[in-house]
């Protein structure tokens, strides 16, 4: 039986040392169940399950920020983040953010990590905007021409900083849908972004994924 043979395109060595700048830098680092999520590298898509209060989020970020930052791909790297509720999405927008300003205040941030909070239009009720150095807010109908300059720009520039997209399943898609209208995304690399949108969060559950284009 043929069986997919998944090669991670990250530089191990690089991972494992931005991991160790995370642990030594940010708040109380990691216990050893978080580290070895955050260091766990073969797979394209990770779940990470636990009861509310358990350290989801505080994992998730530092996690994808490690993938973003060891990245060696010949293309650019884009990242995905997504839960159902606005609100774990941006816990783990606030903290990615975070993560980074620490390793730049440290001078351990060797390149910068684009953080994309998507919306299908404005802020949701009830929602807060959550503001950081790392952090961009778009809307994939109000800002499209934006996006779509963004994201081309991105596509065509192997040495791009890398970029995380945030926001719901739904959103994403949406997101992916506009690009693709728009001829940003073309035909052999549709499936693999849809698929890296169809990512789900519970009270205990949060998923995450690294997708390239």
């Amino acid at each position: 039986m043929y069986q997919h043979q998944y090669t991670p395109p990250y530089d191990r060595t690089a991972l494992d040392g931005i991991i160790d700048d995370i642990k030594a830098n940010w708040r109380s680092g990691f216990n050893t169940e978080q580290e070895a999520f955050a260091r766990d590298i073969s797979q394209k898509l990770i779940g990470l399950q636990g009861p509310p209060g358990t350290g989801k989020t505080y994992t998730v970020a530092p996690a994808a920020v490690a993938r973003a930052l060891s990245y060696a791909g010949d293309e650019p790297f884009t990242g995905q983040v997504s839960a159902h509720a606005h609100d774990a999405v941006d816990e783990v927008l606030d903290d990615a953010n975070d993560v980074l300003e620490v390793l730049d205040t440290a001078g351990c941030l060797l390149r910068p990590v684009r953080l994309f909070r998507i919306y299908p239009s404005g802020i949701p009720a009830g929602s807060e905007e959550i503001q950081g150095q790392f952090i961009e807010h778009y809307s994939y109908n109000y800002d499209r021409d934006t996006l779509v300059g963004e994201f081309e720009a991105h596509f065509e520039d192997a040495e791009s900083h890398p970029i995380l997209v945030f926001g719901p399943p739904v959103t994403i898609r949406g997101l992916i849908d506009k690009l693709v209208m728009d001829g940003v995304i073309d035909g052999d690399r549709i499936d693999q972004l849809i698929q890296g949108a169809r990512l789900t969060s519970t009270s205990s559950s949060t998923r995450w994924s690294t997708r390239r284009r």
